[in-house]
Parts: structure tokens; C-alpha cells; sequence
């Protein structure tokens, strides 16, 4: 069996053995909740929040990644992250390789954590 829900990591268990014409009610699945990481992004030359930059979140293998666009206040947010350590990247706004601010950040899962950046360039 497996699931999963927003602000939740995927998870498996089982098996469940079920015979045929057997209905089983009541059946509880425990799906951990999953780390968030939060921030607000910020002009190095003004100080002034920065809005529609991409953000990517990277697991430390390189493997997962996420993207999101900073809103009109300059927030970000990633949901439902195993525990782990992440790089918060911002890219600028041509969507290049090369980020104009990132940090590295470690979770424990269900921890919530805040990473605000502040940009070396204004890329908007």
C-alpha cells in the first residue's frame, strides 16, 4: 500500500493480505509529516523583497528537486520534505544554472525551518 498527501512523505507499508470477497474496514495508514523549509528573498542592493524568482530545493545527492516562484512579498515555501539536508537556490530570473543566492539547510522530519536569502545580484 502506498500514500501520500500534501505537506506529507510518500510512504509504503505492507503487504495487506486480503482473501478474495473479503472487505476490510477501519484501516489506518500512519504517513509521516514531512519537513518544511520557508524563506523570503531580498535584494542585496536594495534590501527590498524580490517576487517571481525561481527557488529550487535540492537533496544533498542532487537527486530531488523542487521548484517554486518567490510571490509578490518575496516568499517561498517547500512542503512535504524527507528529513535530510537541502540547497535553497535562487536562480535568476533567465532561469540559469547559477544562482544569485543559496544556503544550505538541514531538517528533521515534520521540523519547519526558515532560510531567507539575500541575493549577490538583482537578476529581475
Amino acid at each position: 500500500v502506498k500514500a501520500s498527501g500534501g505537506g506529507y512523505v510518500a510512504g509504503e507499508e505492507g503487504p495487506i493480505e486480503v482473501e478474495e470477497g473479503q472487505i476490510l474496514d477501519d484501516i489506518t495508514i500512519a504517513v509521516p509529516k514531512g519537513a518544511v523549509i520557508r524563506g523570503v528573498v531580498h535584494s542585496g542592493e536594495t534590501g527590498d523583497v524580490l517576487s517571481q524568482l525561481p527557488v529550487r530545493c535540492e537533496d544533498a545527492s542532487g537527486g530531488m528537486q523542487m521548484m517554486e516562484m518567490t510571490g509578490e512579498d518575496g516568499r517561498y515555501v517547500f512542503e512535504g520534505l524527507e528529513a535530510g539536508t537541502y540547497a535553497i537556490k535562487v536562480l535568476g530570473s533567465g532561469f540559469g544554472d547559477e544562482p544569485i543566492a543559496e544556503s544550505s539547510i538541514k531538517v528533521e522530519a515534520g521540523e519547519q525551518r526558515t532560510a531567507n536569502l539575500v541575493t549577490s545580484t538583482d537578476d529581475d
